[in-house]
């Protein structure tokens, strides 16, 4: 916070309605767990737009893997309602 206002306040941010509460959502562990797995793959997605390497764990040990060397899944159509972030 600087000067009294948020960081996020300048952001031009989409905000989504919810159609559940969130009380619902958090008791609903599958939602959450398919929630986590499509921010996973908007972030393949950005990485193979952008044509920049992940990084993975193989054997305890950082591997860099190049762009053009993993597939990025369909997308979930519960969050398509759901832009992506734009500042990628």
């Amino acid at each position: 916070m600087t000067n009294g206002t948020n960081s996020c306040d300048n952001m031009d941010m989409q905000k989504t309605e919810r159609t559940q509460p969130i009380e619902e959502i958090i008791r609903d562990w599958t939602m959450i767990d398919a929630a986590l797995k499509e921010a996973s793959r908007r972030a393949l997605a950005m990485h193979k737009r952008n044509g920049t390497p992940i990084v993975i764990f193989a054997d305890g040990k950082p591997v860099w893997i190049q762009a053009d060397q993993f597939e990025v899944p369909e997308p979930d159509p519960r969050f398509a309602h759901i832009p992506d972030s734009p500042i990628y």
